[in-house]
């Protein structure tokens, strides 16, 4: 019984111990990370052997620089010489000395070898090199496998405490709808679903603690440590902001990555290798001293039994005739080496510049499109002019804008579908190019061979143009728009560069707003700010904005990332975009000029269209939509768009005078496709992120792609909470803005004629006493 006892004490003891290991935990930093890959990873120290050994190659290869020394000593008995004649007869011993001895000491020095001793060296060298590369490569590979292990490690203790806490909220409910059920306020089938709940919240955590333990297991050997640990990261990292580095650091950090060097190295190591096949077809040359001590003379006969002492100084040259039909064949063979590793080093410089390329050309891509952006649209507004009085000989804006926006806002679509079918059918992205580029010739001729050069008045010199002032206006809305694309890049306000460039932003709106107060004629004048109505216009602008940014985003975000159409199969999008623009475009004509209705209700049908295609896409965001429910939503948003900006742009004019108006609409491009734009987008892209991020992180049963799903069926949300809010305030200020009638236009004469004033210096006059 004692005997029994102590057998099941020392087993408890025992099994206490083996719960204690297998329960012992771990906290690991970051640091402390990498220096347990550093100490305990075995691939990192198989590596490190590696280099070992390409060191000691190193030291042979240079050791063959030190001169060669052999020495031999020997002893031996020699017989008595037995000598006949040539058919083997006549036969007598002659007697010979018994004992001999031998000793030979020999030193030579190689003076020339062709390059063959050099290249081996070097060979050797770029060996060690090419060693302590991947020795580099396989730490950081080792390091960002730990790290993501550790990281997953962390998300999963993160979906733990919530799934926990989930199941303890649901226990809380389960008893506080017991309570209600037994009050006869709620029924058995709701106990049953929210248990229902329970159960899955259970099986989830129990299926996520057993993929923390297979996380744990192999952090566990990466680390080298006891699979019984319990790895428990550390959430400090996670409060951590990371910047990114400038330019030249990414250059620099691609320049020198280990895979660069490999190939570098590689392709030196196939240059030393063709040297060495050279050296293989040149003679050698070496110097040599020799001494040999030697005893009896049997070379003599009788045998002489004395020593002789024999040494010589002298320079030794050898060549390989047969090299010359051997060794070319290997020549050939280190030749295409040498060639098959440069290619290889310049795939692997191609590749990496790909990726720098793209932000070293962005801002040289960033001025051209300015300068062509900036030609593009005094065409635009130059051939609009010129056409004016054709569309409407009475120059009613009612009847200018719809018809404009049609070409305007169409041509936008129609370019878009072609672009898409040129590239597809032609293979090149700039058939596009040579496309627009011949029909603008085609305009050019027929300006030139159909028309003929009037001038209604004399041409009137460019001289007091504020053209600082348009720079510093154009600064300004570059900056604001690089803010704002480039912020989730940069990582925000956490960015060096990006804090430089809002500090940039700051300095020229200080210089750029006194500025107005303190010329004659500036860019843009104050005047043009003091029209009461601007503001709620401008805020309408950036609303409807707003609200037609989540197609670029979202829906390309959808689109691409979720269904995988391609931009050819979406290009029918884009004709579909056309006939909405026209309906909306008829539309606000009609109602403008035709029925002479109010404008507030007019924005409201626009805002109505816009906010419809938010519902639509909040509903039709599906994995197993078609692409034809998409025609409908796509329809309404160019519908309220087109009658949004036509009826906004009348409105516009009606509230500036014609000194005023085209500040005005280049202060509402100014807020509309510049600044909120940018703004609009970058507020998008943040949301996605986030939302994808805090789904990911809330441990709900789906991967990345359903979590992106799920992440813009949320913001379509937020942008319909948003749209009603807004068409609710919209409707309740039912009140017409403007009048209905237009205003009187003057002539063109009568405009030069005020300009002309405008430019002319004010009188002096003398004062009388």
């Amino acid at each position: 019984m004692y005997r029994k006892r102590i057998v099941l004490l020392g087993a408890y003891l025992i099994g206490c111990s083996l719960t204690v290991t297998a329960q012992s935990s771990m906290r690991i930093s970051l640091s402390e990370l990498f220096q347990l890959v550093e100490k305990n990873s075995p691939s990192l120290q198989a590596t490190r052997s590696d280099a070992g050994v390409a060191d000691e190659a190193l030291k042979a290869a240079l050791s063959q620089r030190l001169p060669d020394v052999s020495a031999s000593l020997s002893a031996s008995y020699i017989g008595n010489a037995l000598m006949t004649n040539r058919h083997l007869g006549d036969a007598h011993g002659l007697h010979s000395p018994h004992l001999g001895n031998s000793f030979s000491l020999q030193a030579a020095q190689t003076v020339y070898s062709g390059g063959a001793t050099s290249a081996g060296i070097r060979k050797a060298e770029i060996a060690c090199l090419m060693s302590q590369s991947q020795l580099c490569q396989t730490r950081e590979e080792e390091r960002f496998l730990a790290l993501g292990q550790w990281l997953d490690l962390y998300r999963k203790d993160n979906a733990v405490s919530v799934v926990r806490k989930n199941i303890e909220l649901t226990w809380q409910l389960i008893a506080q709808i017991k309570d209600r059920q037994q009050q006869g306020l709620a029924l058995k089938n709701d106990i049953t679903r929210y248990e229902l709940q329970l159960q899955q919240l259970q099986l989830r955590l129990t299926q996520l603690e057993n993929e923390r333990l297979i996380a744990n297991h192999s952090l566990n050997n990466t680390l080298g440590l006891n699979v019984q640990t319990r790895v428990e990261s550390d959430s400090s990292v996670v409060s951590q902001t990371f910047g990114r580095e400038a330019e030249n650091v990414w250059q620099l950090a691609a320049a020198e990555s280990p895979r660069m060097q490999q190939a570098r190295l590689a392709t030196d190591m196939a240059r030393q290798d063709v040297r060495l096949a050279k050296a293989a077809l040149l003679p050698k040359v070496n110097v040599f001293a020799i001494d040999d001590f030697n005893g009896p003379i049997t070379y003599e006969l009788p045998p002489i039994n004395k020593n002789i002492n024999v040494w010589a100084v002298g320079i030794g040259v050898s060549y390989p005739i047969s090299g010359l039909f051997k060794n070319n064949h290997q020549l050939r063979q280190a030749r295409k080496a040498e060639a098959a590793a440069q290619s290889r080093l310049n795939a692997a410089a191609r590749h990496t510049d790909n990726a720098m390329q793209q932000a070293r050309s962005l801002f040289v891509l960033c001025i051209l499109s300015f300068v062509g952006g900036f030609f593009k649209l005094c065409g635009t507004f130059e051939c609009a002019s010129n056409i004016q009085l054709w569309m409407t000989p009475k120059r009613d804006f009612r009847v200018f804008f719809p018809i404009l926006y049609i070409f305007v806002v169409g041509d936008i679509s129609l370019s878009g579908w072609l672009a898409q079918v040129l590239t597809y059918w032609c293979g090149s992205w700039q058939a596009m190019n040579w496309f627009i580029a011949l029909l603008l010739l085609l305009v050019i001729l027929g300006v030139f061979c159909l028309t003929k050069n009037f001038r209604f008045m004399k041409p009137f010199p460019l001289i007091s143009v504020d053209w600082l002032g348009c720079v510093l206006w154009s600064l300004m809305l570059l900056e604001v728009i690089w803010l704002f694309n480039y912020g989730e890049y940069y990582n925000w306000a956490q960015s060096r560069v990006w804090r430089s460039v809002l500090l940039m932003l700051i300095v020229t709106t200080a210089v750029n707003i006194p500025r107005m107060f303190l010329i004659r004629h500036p860019y843009i004048s104050p005047a043009a700010f003091r029209y009461k109505t601007l503001a709620p216009t401008l805020l309408l602008y950036c609303v409807a904005e707003l609200m037609n940014a989540t197609p670029k985003v979202l829906e390309g975000a959808f689109t691409s990332a979720v269904m995988h159409w391609g931009s050819y199969t979406l290009s029918v999008l884009h004709l579909v975009a056309i006939g909405g623009t026209v309906l909306g475009c008829v539309f606000t004509f009609l109602w403008c000029k035709v029925l002479n209705l109010h404008y507030t209700r007019l924005l409201i049908l626009g805002f109505a269209a816009l906010l419809g295609y938010q519902v639509l896409m909040y509903f039709y965001i599906t994995p197993t939509l078609p692409l034809w429910r998409l025609y409908l939503p796509t329809v309404l948003r160019t519908f309220g768009y087109a009658i949004y900006f036509t009826a906004l742009t009348i409105y516009l004019e009606e509230l500036m005078p014609f000194e005023h108006f085209f500040m005005g609409l280049t202060i509402s491009g100014f807020a509309r496709n510049g600044m909120m734009e940018a703004i609009s987008t970058g507020m998008f892209s943040y949301g996605i992120r986030y939302h994808v991020a805090d789904n990911m992180a809330r441990a709900l049963p789906f991967g990345p792609e359903a979590a992106l799903l799920t992440s813009i069926k949320q913001m379509f949300g937020l942008v319909c909470l948003f749209g009603v809010f807004f068409l609710l305030i919209y409707m309740l200020y039912d009140v017409p803005p403007v009048k209905t009638t237009m205003k009187k236009i003057p002539y063109w004469n009568q405009v030069g004629k005020q300009l002309i004033r405008s430019f002319a210096r004010p009188r002096r006059f003398k004062r009388v006493d």
